[in-house]
């Protein structure tokens, strides 16, 4: 185990070094992707590593893993729900992993590991809709996922994609990220690694860990299971990696012969080659294919030995049986179908195999012998196999689960005299064969074969008695004292095949086949009896009975052990109701004898009970259950001018409904019977009132409207509107504040004969507003607005359709408040909406979702005469139709509505169309137009221009202006070309078609030399006056080289003193700088500083060999210095090499005998 420190010197902003320890424990960290765990070193600590460094990686961008950029999508559809990775040191295994959110999905702590030319198999599975797939691998670890790290891309959209992509030989080591994408509506594989804000898809980024070593499976052997090798033996083919890590190979054949045959014994499995086997006997099975080999087995009769053959390939088998190999009997016929046998008989047996088809006769075989034992070892079988029991009365004898041999009786109860006597719990089984008709039945189906059982009742008990069967069979149910007088109690019934019966007395059970093919077929009889839960009254609860009432109906037998019937109302009707109470136990009925008719207003059944309440100026819910599943009709006023209310019908069972505000005095009625209008069932029913506190007071009026957020009236609503509702308050006592909601939402307290407005509200939303005294919590009264209508769709007409444009991201409308209507063509809903899109000349696919299941009618032609192209209604999602080969130039029209022409549904749309590359024959060449172009040299005399600067909107008739090449001739410029230049412009369409344009480039000079400059003493030595030279105190240079002019402010000096003296220096292209410098001027200068200026020379001047110094005053020694003031060569002598100097100026410095200096000017060419 080993620790990795690491220390940092910082120069230059690079990082220098860092130090390995292997003193302490190795940790995992995710900076390492699970390899190292990072430590810091101090400077002190020694640089340290002692054992193998082959496998330590570490990135040089100090592991920044999140200096990535973060992609996202914004719709939770066409997501990687799993994604997985095999082949490499570390996989992945990412299931189930859902949508991310914003799209973008970080699992890089899940590894991915291969080494350097290892390839990498992965699958992937995608949720919401097919998409495309890609793979990026940041190779080079630079934080950005470049063009050439695709590692794998799709050709086309599907659910699931699989492969495979290889780890570059060059990849860099270490942990780096890998980055995959689902995405859909886009050029399928053309999806940026940074994309944010895409619609369809998901990223997700994992850590990828590069190494110099491959994976394989079986390291010694540097090779995977399943890889070729060669296992040394010169007898064995096809030599294999096993999942043991061995190289095994397949024997030869020598087993071609049935004397030669391979001996096997339980739990052998050989595989062998075909090769260098032959047909050893002719035979009569199916196939071409010759190369037979031969297995021996010897079975002793105490196990079912099974042997069989497997392989890739249809192969034929046989078995034989005998002691002797060269004379055996066949045992098994040919079979290519089922290739194996399992035999029990004790024996020597012979298994041949050869291939079905010639072409695989150097091809390999499996063979396994597999044993086992029997279930019933004593009888040698196992159970459910066929056996003889000796008995001559029984038929299908088979081994049962206690080991014993037992068949079926036959038939001798064919007769209702001779039925078997069954009893409470017994089950009697046997066989058909035997039974004739005994007696001709109206009962359905052919079969004739009937048996009879018998058993006897004694009205203390149910006794249900019942036939089971593999084939459909018809019962009949008979009683009676005499077998051959019987009455039918139970009709012919081939579905339930039972009956229940109650009642003392002695009962025949007939039964037979329905088809005359179970003639012969088993059967199996079973009695049971069940005690009653009222023993007394021989019946169970809930069973129906007698009260001896006359007045009563639906009597039944209660929990207690009673019979109970419901007392039926007399001359029930609207006008003659039964009153209920408030708070009191609930009143039952039956409804057995009404012949009410159902009022309007609800759809319910006829033959109801009328029930009424007098309202009480407060709430009062209705609860009502009944013994059939029914259904409530509430009304008011009279029976003679009845008004609506409701209808309730929420379950099968108990229904409950409440008036929030009932009008005190006013009469209610309340009609309830079974729920249908088409059933008119009838039963018990019982009903309760609950009435709540009537208030101490008076609700007052509440009335809605509606307006927009500016508080005007609102004719209608675009699908993403929004509306308010103003809520007034009017009249009332009792309460001088109400609370107001709207929806169930959050309470406001408002002021009687106030206001309050509530919303915003989306389009389409009803609001119902509810108003409750704050003072006694009582009086309250409830309104409902209408959302407001919605206003007519931008493109409910083909006039208006919505433009789509190609591989766009798709568009969303609502089709709500549309009147269109549908074209001819298709069989579609109206009030939908309309797109459009123009031909391109290529294939065009329009691809639409709805909040609705939906369908497109695809048009053409214009929308005053259009002609139907296609309808697509394929699922109740996502639709697609796709036009080929559309006109260029041609509109076509898409319409969507609901797929039900009857239907006027509306919702959410979203279409978008998929364009196919269009193939132009461009030979056209582009049109340039060019600009001319002004540029300044720059300090080192250069200037340069791009093409981009010179094109003045050049265009193609087919190739975009952003894919056009553009190229100069000249591109770049020095200062021999101060002044105007032509240039030519070359325009490049993608097709190769090509053309020029000129333009002048105007080149300009504008930097000023620049001056160096020394103060300078000089003597009048006696006379009026004393002259200096520019090269005397100034040296100057150029951007652009060549001769530079200096003149001086003042060059000649009468009268001692101290003068200031400007220094101008001007180029070859006018471009003039100054500066100043102090000339003292004294009498005389001492003999040391003395120098005849005038009398020194320097020529040829400039020069690129030699100079020669021709001076009045014996010169000592020259020194040459730079312009930077670097001393570059110092000579004792009138004459100076200058080979190898670099052109350019230089200050020459001559020093004089006397003492004395004088700097000239050097040019060197």
């Amino acid at each position: 185990m080993r620790n990795f420190y690491f220390w940092t010197l910082s120069v230059l902003c690079s990082t220098l070094m860092f130090g390995i320890s292997n003193n302490s424990n190795l940790e995992t960290n995710s900076s390492f992707g699970a390899w190292y765990q990072a430590k810091t070193l101090s400077l002190e600590n020694s640089f340290n590593y002692q054992g193998n460094f082959n496998h330590v990686f570490f990135r040089n961008s100090a592991f920044a893993m999140s200096d990535y950029c973060i992609p996202s999508a914004t719709v939770t559809s066409r997501y990687i729900n799993n994604f997985t990775t095999e082949g490499g040191h570390q996989s992945v295994s990412n299931l189930d992993s859902g949508f991310s959110p914003d799209g973008y999905g970080d699992f890089t702590d899940m590894v991915v590991e291969q080494g350097q030319g290892g390839a990498v198999n992965f699958s992937v599975n995608v949720s919401g809709g097919s998409a495309g797939f890609r793979i990026w691998v940041d190779w080079n670890q630079d934080g950005a996922f470049a063009a050439d790290e695709v590692a794998f891309q799709t050709s086309s959209y599907s659910l699931s994609h699989s492969g495979s992509f290889e780890v570059p030989q060059d990849a860099m080591l270490g942990s780096t990220r890998m980055r995959i994408v689902s995405h859909w509506l886009s050029t399928t594989g053309d999806i940026a690694p940074c994309a944010t804000g895409f619609l369809y898809g998901e990223f997700e980024d994992y850590t990828f860990i590069v190494t110099d070593v491959l994976a394989y499976d079986c390291p010694a052997l540097e090779a995977n299971i399943g890889a070729a090798c060669d296992d040394g033996n010169p007898n064995t083919n096809n030599d294999t990696v096993n999942e043991d890590c061995e190289c095994v190979g397949i024997p030869a054949a020598d087993n071609d012969e049935a004397c030669d045959a391979t001996a096997l014994t339980c739990g052998d499995v050989i595989t062998q080659s075909l090769i260098g086997a032959s047909s050893s006997i002719e035979d009569s099975c199916n196939g071409s294919g010759t190369s037979d080999v031969w297995f021996s087995f010897v079975v002793d009769g105490t196990q079912k030995v099974t042997v069989a053959e497997t392989s890739s390939f249809d192969a034929i088998v046989q078995l034989f049986i005998g002691d002797d190999c060269g004379n055996l009997v066949e045992a098994g016929a040919c079979s290519d179908i089922t290739e194996n046998y399992t035999v029990t008989e004790p024996g020597t047996y012979y298994f041949r195999v050869r291939p079905y088809s010639s072409s695989n006769n150097e091809a390999e075989i499996t063979v396994s012998l597999t044993c086992e034992d029997f279930d019933c070892s004593s009888l040698n079988a196992d159970i459910g196999d066929s056996c003889d029991d000796g008995d001559p009365n029984t038929l299908n004898d088979v081994i049962t689960e206690d080991c014993e041999c037992q068949g079926t009786p036959l038939a001798e109860n064919n007769e209702a005299c001779n039925a078997t006597a069954i009893t409470c719990g017994e089950e009697i089984s046997q066989s058909l064969v035997g039974a004739v008709e005994t007696e001709e039945d109206t009962c359905y189906g052919s079969g004739t074969a009937d048996v009879w059982f018998s058993f006897t009742t004694d009205g203390t008990q149910l006794y249900t008695i019942a036939e089971t069967s593999a084939f459909d069979a018809v019962v009949q149910l008979f009683m009676g004292d005499d077998c051959g007088n019987l009455i039918e109690v139970g009709a012919c019934s081939d579905f339930n095949e039972y009956f229940t019966v109650s009642d003392a007395g002695t009962y025949y059970f007939k039964v037979r086949p329905y088809y005359s093919s179970g003639n012969s077929g088993n059967i199996t009889v079973s009695l049971t009896c069940e005690g009653f839960d009222c023993q007394e009254l021989s019946a169970n609860i809930g069973d129906a009975c007698d009260d001896g009432n006359p007045n009563t109906a639906n009597d039944v037998v209660t929990e207690d052990c009673e019979c109970v019937g419901v007392p039926a109302p007399v001359d029930n009707s609207c006008a003659n109701p039964i009153a209920l109470a408030c708070g009191e136990e609930p009143v039952t009925y039956s409804s057995a004898s009404s012949t009410n008719i159902s009022p309007d207003g609800c759809s319910i059944g006829n033959n109801g009970l009328w029930f009424s309440f007098e309202g009480t100026g407060a709430a009062i819910t209705i609860t009502s259950t009944a013994s059939f599943d029914h259904k409530m009709s509430m009304q008011s006023g009279s029976c003679d001018d009845l008004t609506f209310i409701a209808c309730k019908d929420g379950t099968i069972n108990e229904e409950i409904y409440t008036l929030e505000s009932t009008v005190a005095g006013e009469m209610y009625y309340v009609y309830i019977a079974h729920y249908s209008s088409y059933t008119n069932a009838t039963g018990s029913i019982s009903v309760s009132i609950d009435c709540a506190e009537v208030p101490d007071c008076t609700a007052p009026t509440l009335s809605l409207t509606t307006q927009d957020a500016n508080g005007d009236e609102i004719d209608c609503l675009d699908a993403d509107g929004e509306f308010f509702v103003v809520a007034s308050l009017s009249g009332g006592s009792g309460n001088d504040n109400y609370s107001l909601s709207a929806n169930g939402g959050e309470a406001v307290e408002v002021a009687a004969d106030a206001s309050h407005t509530f919303g915003p509200f989306a389009a389409g939303t009803d609001v119902e507003v509810v108003a409750t005294g704050v003072e006694d919590n009582l009086c309250s009264v409830t309104e409902a607005a209408d959302a407001p209508a919605n206003c007519p769709p931008v493109n409910e007409t083909c006039n208006g359709a919505i433009a789509l444009e190609c591989n766009a991201e798709p568009v969303t409308y609502s089709s709500a408040g549309s009147s269109a209507t549908s074209p001819s063509g298709c069989n579609l809903g109206n009030n939908g909406i309309w797109f459009s899109f123009e031909g391109t000349g290529a294939d065009i696919s329009i691809v639409s979702s709805a909040s609705f299941d939906h369908e497109m009618s695809i048009n053409t032609g214009t929308c005053d005469a259009l002609v139907n192209v296609g309808c697509k209604d394929s699922s109740t999602g996502e639709e697609t139709y796709t036009v080929e080969n559309t006109v260029e130039g041609q509109m076509y029209y898409v319409y969507i509505a609901h797929w039900n022409v009857g239907s006027t549904t509306t919702g959410i749309i979203n279409i978008a169309i998929e364009c196919e590359e269009t193939v132009v024959d461009d030979v056209v060449a582009p049109t340039v137009v060019t600009q001319d172009v002004t540029v300044e040299l720059d300090e080192n005399g250069m200037a340069s221009i791009s093409a981009d600067e010179v094109n003045n909107g050049s265009s193609d008739d087919v190739t975009t202006s952003e894919n056009l090449v553009m190229s100069l001739d000249v591109t770049s410029f020095d200062c021999s070309n101060v002044g105007e230049n032509t240039v030519t412009l070359t325009v490049t369409d993608e097709a190769g078609n090509s053309a020029t344009g000129t333009a002048v480039v105007t080149v300009e000079d504008n930097f000023a030399p620049v001056i160096t400059t020394e103060d300078l003493m000089i003597g009048l030595e006696g006379n009026a006056s004393v002259s200096i030279m520019a090269e005397d105190v100034a040296t100057a240079t150029d951007n652009c080289g060549g001769d530079v002019t200096i003149t001086l402010s003042q060059d000649e000096f009468t009268e001692v003193g101290e003068y200031t003296v400007t220094v101008t220096a001007t180029d070859a292209n006018g471009n003039t700088s100054t500066e100043t410098v102090i000339v003292t001027v004294v009498e005389t200068m001492g003999v040391n500083d003395f120098a005849s200026r005038k009398g020194v020379q320097v020529y040829p001047n400039p020069s690129s060999d030699f100079v020669q110094i021709k001076s009045d005053v014996e010169v000592d020694f020259v020194q040459v210095y730079s312009l930077t003031g670097q001393l570059v060569k110092t000579v004792k002598s009138n004459k100076i090499d200058l080979r190898g100097f670099v052109s350019g100026n230089y200050v020459l410095k001559v020093h004089t005998k006397d003492g004395g200096q004088v700097s000239k000017k050097l040019i060197v060419k």
